[in-house]
């Protein structure tokens, strides 16, 4: 989530008489703005017309399945092993998204684009004694990178190569945003600058230099250099030809959970192909999918009593409306207030990587299978991650005609506590009909006092 401070310097750089950003092309010229096209064959996102779904089947307890997805939920504790999977880059704090999974990434993103950052040119200082200590941020789509801060100087020069993962390089842009760097605050904003990346897809490999105006407080003279090459997967081996995709970034912190590689994760049939992680709000989540069932699976991870940020999530006792994606508000549905935070700040990612596993549309085997080719979708979680799981469920649950070919949504949660108020218990209810909660009766979390149980 951008900052107010962001949100500004964003706004201080639009075309006036347009409203919009001013982006430059490869060819160093201002480019038009774009207009958005569904790709063929795609499900409808958000805003559009829902499709017909088939009815969701009655509630059905399933032992088995039970038992392997509180093995799900132990696993969410643990972390990928260092060098397992390709991890997209974020500025420290932003959630990031491990792929244990080729297949996913190569669906998830087109390619990748190297970057330079080589430095900034005639800075305006910001503060009246005209000392400047600036760094800059580079944001592509989900992926971001911060470059260190240089010294005391309006013309910095960082020279720092950086990966970051491109969704569609014909709508996905590069913003540069260079700031004065603050012991007090965020910092102080000394322009933006933004790439259009379509020019640059459409030569592969090939490396392009720009210097580019900074907008907003800079000023008319201030610039940014940049150097960019895209890398289209199909063009590649395969990511794994680039080992800086899996490699740590240098100043990120190893998570404290336990690692553990990819073969040592997953339960009947159920395969690790996602991990998500909120060094914000220490929120993390797996996903897991079954091809040949269609079955995917979404496991929280739960309260870890060394994490205090864990403990002033279950801490925030207050209520607050339940806001869903589309920044709608459900009328009398109040959830807990640390439950909704945690979760908000990893629902985005976890969406956008439901919606790209199940918008396949079914094959011709599968349209024999009629209703079958569709997808389950299972969400579990212990303790604080049953919390987070009941979130997702019934977010899933509101705009399961748009989110993909979804046949079934199920709830398995192990030593949850109470999410919501009444409203939200019965609106879960009856979109979620197939959920079990597990709990021991000497457990007190599950009782939380102000809150009501699910079913």
């Amino acid at each position: 989530m951008l900052s107010l401070t962001r949100r500004l310097s964003l706004a201080s750089v639009s075309a006036p008489e347009e409203g919009r950003l001013l982006e430059y092309g490869y060819e160093g010229l201002p480019l038009p703005p774009k207009e958005h096209i569904s790709r063929p064959g795609s499900r409808p996102s958000l805003g559009g017309q829902p499709s017909p779904q088939p009815e969701p089947p009655a509630a059905r307890y399933d032992h088995d399945r039970a038992e392997a997805l509180c093995m799900l939920a132990r696993q969410a504790y643990k972390r990928p092993a260092d060098g397992e999977g390709y991890r997209t880059r974020n500025i420290r704090g932003l959630p990031t998204v491990t792929f244990l999974d080729r297949n996913l990434l190569t669906e998830s993103f087109t390619g990748v684009l190297h970057v330079t950052v080589h430095g900034a040119f005639n800075l305006r200082p910001a503060d009246l004694d005209g000392r400047v200590r600036p760094f800059a941020e580079v944001f592509v789509a989900a992926s971001s990178f911060r470059t260190k801060t240089a010294g005391k100087t309006l013309d910095p020069v960082w020279d720092e190569d950086h990966w970051l993962y491109v969704k569609n390089p014909d709508y996905d842009s590069l913003c540069v945003r260079v700031v004065d760097e603050s012991c007090f605050s965020e910092g102080d904003d000394l322009g933006v600058a933004v790439l259009g990346l379509r020019g640059i897809a459409n030569s592969p490999g090939e490396t392009f230099k720009f210097r580019l105006p900074l907008r907003g407080f800079a000023g008319e003279n201030s610039t940014v250099t940049l150097s960019c090459r895209f890398l289209k997967f199909t063009e590649l081996e395969g990511p794994e030809t680039i080992p800086a995709l899996t490699a740590l970034q240098g100043g990120e912190a190893v998570p404290s959970a336990e690692p553990a590689k990819r073969e040592e994760l997953g339960a009947d049939g159920l395969e690790p192909v996602a991990y998500i992680d909120c060094g914000l709000t220490e929120t993390q989540a797996w996903l897991f999918r079954n091809s040949e069932k269609r079955q995917l699976a979404i496991a929280f991870r739960g309260t870890e009593q060394t994490q205090l940020k864990d403990l002033v999530a279950d801490a925030r006792l207050m209520p607050c409306g339940f806001t869903t994606i589309a920044q709608c508000t459900r009328d009398n549905i109040n959830v807990h207030r640390g439950f909704m935070r945690a979760y908000k700040s990893v629902r985005r990612l976890i969406s956008g990587l439901i919606q790209i596993i199940t918008d396949s549309r079914p094959g011709s085997e599968d349209t024999e299978r009629g209703a079958d080719s569709n997808w389950e979708v299972l969400f579990t979680g212990h303790s604080l991650g049953g919390a987070l799981a009941t979130l997702g469920a019934y977010e899933l649950g509101l705009y399961k005609s748009y989110a993909g070919w979804i046949k079934s949504i199920s709830l398995y949660t192990y030593g949850s506590p109470r999410v919501g108020n009444v409203a939200f218990a019965r609106d879960f209810d009856r979109l979620v009909p197939n959920a079990w909660r597990f709990t021991n009766r000497l457990d007190l979390v599950p009782r939380w006092v102000g809150r009501r149980q699910v079913r």
